[in-house]
């Protein structure tokens, strides 16, 4: 990669240095498009708005700076955690998940998200699948 492409990135992503720190504690906020949702059935629509109220209400995403993550529901009626790692190339980070509920994932499983241009904002690219919901993290405010 050239200098003015290294630093074209390092601008994108609103960060010193060519990596994206991703370090500390993220909040989700689960999207629903309601033309998409429009299709599918009631109860199916149903259960979008109960998983997304879940998401919103329970969900904490903590990045390590080891480059590990924790994903728990502390406060889910139904329990639910999920650990593994974090890597970033240009302005997409990865997740790959290592243990679901305590139990190491048997399949390969990732996500990924898009970095926003501020670096406070993660947004899911749903590994090339349409959906009706979509995902988000935000960075918690600094105090």
């Amino acid at each position: 990669m050239s200098i003015v492409a290294s630093l074209s990135v390092c601008l994108l992503l609103g960060q010193k240095g060519a990596s994206f720190d991703a370090s500390g504690t993220w909040h989700p906020h689960l999207h629903q498009d309601q033309q998409k949702l429009q299709s599918a059935s009631k109860e199916m629509r149903e259960q979008y708005r109960q998983a997304a109220a879940a998401v919103n209400e329970t969900w904490v995403l903590v990045f390590r700076p080891d480059h590990t993550y924790v994903l728990p529901s502390s406060k889910a009626k139904v329990k639910f955690e999920e650990e593994g790692t974090w890597s970033v190339k240009g302005s997409t980070l990865t997740m790959k998940v290592i243990k679901q509920d305590g139990k190491k994932v048997s399949k390969s499983k990732h996500a990924e998200f898009q970095i926003d241009k501020d670096g406070n904002t993660l947004s899911d690219l749903h590994n090339g699948v349409d959906t009706p919901v979509y995902l988000e993290f935000f960075r918690r405010p600094k105090k």
